[in-house]
């Protein structure tokens, strides 16, 4: 790639706990494709950028731009992609937006190593918005039983101390289902199944590598999957109940208009943090691969 060429961006797309960090690491061992990753956050790494709380930054003004790369500076993200604040503060013209901002690092990151590509993970919330400024990006959205997704949602939850009951869960995911689903009809988008990657890794791959125009990479990631489960767990089926809630809560999200389902979620999400868990470098432990 040349000094004057941009990369092109890769966006995994799926609801959380349906194996977006998993796709995006087999990706990720494509020798063409930049990612940044650590060990700490199971591979693939997290930008607040692409999320609602890193666009409600308003770059317009230089302070707003100022403050927000003092935030964007301390996190684990920044860090390990070798972002140079002084670099963004001279950046003329400014970035307009922080996808934007995001791009500038991610496309000088792919091109200081040769490569024509590079890849993040983001939530269906969120992927609308970036994609209106991405727009030349390559999308790959990953889809994964209902059920199966809210069990591991719940027990993740779980583990942050958060309790989140089964008819709650079941509206998250049904509402963001909704929104995927918006996603995987757009024009020029690959859908894949969880389950697919699960019983045939290579198989898969090699039909998203196609997907890009590339060759297929045959070497497995080194982060393994992840899970909310122990070994066993996740063969033991939920109660009636909890299996009557979710797929009742997920029925209904396929009928309510959209308007109504985001107002639902915004009172679901009220008080959850804003930022992603553990991409403050130095200030806040990272989650471990298990997370």
């Amino acid at each position: 790639m040349t000094s004057t060429e941009i990369a092109t961006p890769i966006l995994v797309v799926g609801v959380n706990r349906s194996g977006t960090k998993w796709l995006s690491n087999e990706i990720a061992t494509h020798p063409d494709v930049t990612a940044v990753q650590h060990e700490w956050h199971g591979g693939i790494v997290e930008s607040n950028c692409l999320t609602e709380f890193g666009r409600s930054f308003d770059l317009g003004s230089e302070s707003v731009y100022r403050e927000f790369l003092d935030f964007w500076q301390r996190t684990h993200f920044f860090e390990l992609a070798g972002g140079n604040v002084d670099w963004f503060a001279t950046l003329d013209p400014r970035p307009p937006d922080t996808v934007t901002v995001f791009r500038r690092l991610m496309d000088r990151l792919a091109q200081q190593r040769g490569n024509r590509f590079w890849i993040q993970k983001i939530a269906p919330a969120d992927a609308e918005a970036v994609l209106s400024v991405l727009s030349d990006a390559r999308v790959v959205v990953i889809t994964r039983s209902d059920l199966d997704t809210v069990r591991s949602k719940i027990r993740l939850d779980a583990k942050r101390g958060i309790k989140l009951g089964s008819l709650r869960a079941g509206m998250s995911q049904g509402v963001q289902s909704r929104q995927l689903q918006r996603i995987a009809e757009r024009p020029e988008v690959l859908t894949v199944q969880y389950e697919h990657l699960v019983a045939d890794r290579d198989r898969l791959m090699a039909e998203v590598f196609r997907f890009f125009e590339i060759e297929p990479s045959e070497t497995a990631s080194s982060f393994r999957p992840n899970t909310s489960f122990k070994r066993g767990e996740r063969r033991e089926p939920v109660s009636g109940f909890t299996e009557l809630n979710i797929k009742l809560a997920t029925s209904l999200c396929r009928v309510l208009p959209l308007p109504v389902l985001l107002s639902l979620q915004k009172a679901m999400t009220r008080g959850r943090p804003q930022i992603i868990q553990g991409t403050l470098a130095h200030t806040e432990a990272a989650d471990s691969p298990d997370a």
